[in-house]
């Protein structure tokens, strides 16, 4: 932007030797001026002054936008609205790392900018973003297909290394799950999100893992929430899931002020959903683009999970069994604060 400044002509003294002597005061306001003009100039070049729309919610146009936006500096990606439900086909995804350029990807509401396969496709994820400088994704409605067959749409999101960043306002539908994965997230808040019934009861809506081999000693009882937890989950609606969340290898996760509801079994291949919370480990589940292998990760449960006022509902029944399980988990998992409302 321009800004315009109305300066006083500097009130001239009697020259000394050759040299015009302002007066203190002006000579204070010249060099205000100075320092004004430096912040404008840094403040045109900071990482959040570029702004990029994408030209329509194709994903080769989002995956061009965030190249752009990227290659010049980093900012914010704009997907418009648009109601693109039924067009991705099995070639369209979003896979993307942005190191540590700072990036916040933005879409115009759940109601507005409308992303969705058609029911014949098949991938296994549809978002795949990494970096230490994503910072937002929000502000979409993601749907794979209605398909549990051959022809499925698995994944919504995956996100890895991605810290001090917040997912929000975004709502999913007819993805088989996993709905999502975090992979070694630092300080990542997902937040007022609406996750719709997974397809294939028999699966997870997240799974969380930390490969970074923290010392189990770093998160022991007494540092609860503490700013080097990997998700933040509050104030989201879960639908039906085999469990909501599942910590893998030194997780560590609080889930607060989120609605559970567990709906009858939709195609019963596994015994129905169960809507419990879960530390489950070892070797289950993969962790893309984290360097790290199976045999390498996947030791351990979750580290730490930490669970506060959280609402759970059945649609065909009371809630009428535990919602925390420690399963499978190898080794141990470090600690647990349960309160359940």
């Amino acid at each position: 932007g321009l800004f315009i400044v109305n300066l006083p002509y500097p009130e001239k003294l009697p020259k000394i030797g050759g040299i015009t002597v302002l007066k203190q005061s002006n000579f204070r306001t010249i060099v205000r001026f100075f320092y004004l003009a430096l912040f404008l100039l840094f403040a045109s070049s900071n990482s959040w002054a570029n702004d990029v729309s994408a030209a329509d919610c194709s994903a080769a146009a989002i995956g061009s936008a965030i190249d752009t936006c990227v290659s010049t500096g980093g900012g914010t990606v704009w997907i418009p609205a648009c109601n693109a439900l039924n067009s991705w086909d099995s070639s369209d995804f979003i896979e993307k790392d942005v190191g540590s350029t700072e990036l916040r990807i933005i879409g115009q509401g759940t109601a507005n900018t409308r992303i969705g396969y058609a029911d014949d496709q098949s991938r296994s994820y549809m978002w795949d973003l990494g970096g230490s400088g994503l910072k937002e994704f929000g502000g979409m409605y993601l749907e794979g297909n209605p398909s549990i067959g051959a022809n499925r749409v698995d994944v919504a999101l995956i996100l890895w290394g991605a810290e001090d960043c917040r997912v929000h306002d975004i709502e999913t539908k007819n993805f088989r799950g996993p709905t999502g994965s975090f992979c070694s997230t630092n300080n990542l808040v997902i937040d007022h999100c609406v996750f719709g019934d997974v397809l294939y009861d028999g699966t997870y809506h997240f799974y969380v893992y930390d490969t970074a081999n923290v010392p189990w000693s770093d998160e022991w009882p007494g540092n609860f929430g503490s700013v080097n937890y990997n998700v933040f989950f509050e104030d989201n609606q879960f639908g039906g899931a085999h469990h909501p969340i599942s910590l893998f290898e030194r997780a560590k996760v609080v889930f607060r002020h989120n609605t559970v509801t567990i709906p009858p079994s939709k195609y019963g291949p596994s015994g129905g959903y169960q809507g419990n919370l879960d530390s489950h480990s070892p070797g289950y589940g993969s962790c893309a683009n984290d360097g790290i292998s199976n045999s390498e990760s996947y030791e351990h449960g979750g580290q730490a999970f930490e669970i506060y006022n959280n609402h759970f509902t059945r649609t065909d029944g009371p809630v009428s069994y535990t919602h925390l399980r420690a399963h499978e988990t190898g080794r141990h998992i470090a600690y647990a604060v349960f309160c359940l409302k």
